[in-house]
């Protein structure tokens, strides 16, 4: 979000569904960095849970919802984050305050799916 505010030429496309394509391989770029990080540490800024945890979560559960018919956490896709996967699953799935926050915006979301761009 920050770099389509200081540099909105570089961001700027016709449709919303170019919009959406751009948005989506920014996104998936900045994964390997994340699963990079989880090598080393249970959680993204070291052992503890992190406000940073949570952000990533909120982000990566809404994506994956909003691509929930090609882009689960188990696709083939996700498979190349294996860090990733695994400290979403059992990190942070596995505690209910997530669990039940994830379910929440998945009902949220369900509501107005109609809304993505095809």
């Amino acid at each position: 979000m920050f770099r389509m505010q200081v540099m909105p030429e570089q961001f700027k496309l016709k449709s919303a569904k170019e919009q959406y394509k751009r948005w989506e391989q920014d996104f998936m770029s900045c994964l390997k960095g994340l699963d990079m990080k989880l090598v080393e540490h249970t959680y993204l800024c070291g052992e503890k849970l992190t406000m940073a945890d949570i952000i990533v979560f909120n982000e990566l559960s809404l994506f994956m919802e909003l691509n929930s018919e090609d882009k689960g956490i188990d696709s083939a896709e996700m498979a190349v984050f294996p860090n990733l996967v695994k400290w979403f699953k059992i990190k942070m799935l596995n505690n209910q305050t997530f669990k039940m926050c994830n379910d929440e915006m998945k009902a949220e979301l369900n509501k107005c799916r109609k809304m993505k761009p095809q």
